[in-house]
């Protein structure tokens, strides 16, 4: 829902950006895999050039490592062009991620970049605090 919000009011601003579920975006990695190497590449580029992208809930399901180094290569691609921006939510914790991504979600490279620990929010789906 923040990530909605917050892709919302860009589009209220008429600065739109690219808004993906994380489980989607894993699902078109592995499918883009299993077709070809170009249709891989192709998916990878068209995340890793989005002007402003939101991944939203990000390892809510099991990768492979596979698609886990392609997500590497959007992230680290995106890390290095300070004209990217980049918001991903998940309800994992930075010391259960793989290291090489939570490296890549904490870097910031021009002051800009945070993380917001949400726990203890009741989640909008089912109210639960966790």
């Amino acid at each position: 829902a923040l990530a909605c919000r917050v892709l919302n009011a860009r589009i209220e601003a008429k600065r739109p950006g690219t808004f993906i579920p994380g489980y989607e975006m894993m699902r078109e990695l592995r499918e883009a895999t299993m077709e070809s190497p170009a249709a891989m590449s192709d998916a990878v580029k068209r995340y890793q050039t989005a002007k402003f992208l939101i991944i939203d809930d990000m390892w809510a399901e099991r990768t492979k490592e596979f698609v886990t180094a392609e997500y590497f290569a959007v992230m680290n691609y995106r890390l290095n062009d300070p004209e990217l921006e980049t918001i991903v939510t998940t309800n994992m914790e930075l010391g259960r991620m793989d290291d090489r991504i939570a490296d890549r979600l904490m870097a910031d490279r021009d002051g800009t970049a945070s993380v917001h620990d949400l726990s203890g929010i009741p989640s909008y789906r089912s109210g639960v605090t966790r």
